[in-house]
């Protein structure tokens, strides 16, 4: 099989085919991918807002930071707020963080270089004899904080997008999508595979597959992942409320 990579049309055609080409399902899977993008978006509107209302209503009856890490969905709100979601399992070190005293300088948390550790601890008042945890003050900058970090995700997913749309265009084989890294992420996002496990060979067969034909790569040896992917959709549709499906502008209506 030829290693065909896609060219944007310069003309009315949605695409043309010159020489060496990617088939039809690169494209495919763009556009299912800027279907779940879109599936995502709104389920994630309705996570943001469910999730804001259950911090609204629970924090205020934390007194410890015990309570505070005990409870799941409290902690890992703040902590994503603050773009340490990463950090969550480390609850050990962020007990010092909260606990630490931020008008003394030799403090832990003043001690760290990363200043995401003190602006955490100052969202709180654990370290205060205070028996209010966290003023409405101090709540509200966290709610803020989660919510901007959605904003962020969705901005950092357009700047991709431009870039992958810049860059195609100067794409002729399969190799330069594999040895830029920015552009090879964005591909194996847009197929679901995971850049750890993909090696060279499976990404060159997904990538140069013709899902028109049934010999083709996709086909014999990756129909499991189609479908999978065709069953996710699917699923979200399904689940998708009456008002995402009454709404011409959501992916769940398609």
């Amino acid at each position: 099989m030829q290693n065909k990579v896609w060219k944007r049309p310069t003309g009315p055609s949605r695409k043309v085919w010159q020489g060496d080409m990617v088939s039809t399902f690169i494209d495919y899977n763009l556009i299912t991918r800027d279907m779940r993008l879109s599936l995502q978006r709104t389920s994630e509107q309705t996570l943001v807002k469910r999730e804001a209302d259950y911090y609204k209503a629970n924090i205020g009856n934390v007194t410890t930071i015990d309570e505070f890490m005990d409870d799941y969905r409290l902690f890992n709100y703040a902590m994503k707020a603050h773009g340490l979601e990463d950090m969550a399992y480390a609850k050990a070190f962020m007990r010092k963080v909260l606990e630490s005293d931020l008008s003394d300088e030799e403090s832990y948390a003043n001690m760290l270089t990363d200043e995401r550790y003190r602006k955490f601890a100052e969202a709180f008042n654990f370290s205060s004899d205070t028996s209010v945890v966290q003023s409405d003050a101090q709540e509200d900058a966290v709610i803020g904080l989660y919510n901007q970090s959605y904003v962020n995700q969705d901005a950092a997913v357009k700047t991709d997008s431009a870039y992958f749309n810049a860059a195609i265009d100067l794409v002729t084989n399969t190799d330069q999508i594999w040895q830029n890294d920015r552009l090879k992420t964005y591909v194996m996002t847009a197929f679901g595979l995971d850049p750890k496990y993909t090696s060279y060979a499976q990404f060159k067969g997904v990538i140069t597959s013709d899902v028109d034909d049934p010999t083709s790569f996709v086909n014999v040896q990756d129909a499991a992942y189609k479908q999978g992917l065709q069953d996710k959709i699917a699923n979200v549709q399904a689940n998708a409320t009456p008002e995402d499906l009454a709404n011409p502008n959501s992916a769940a209506s398609s």
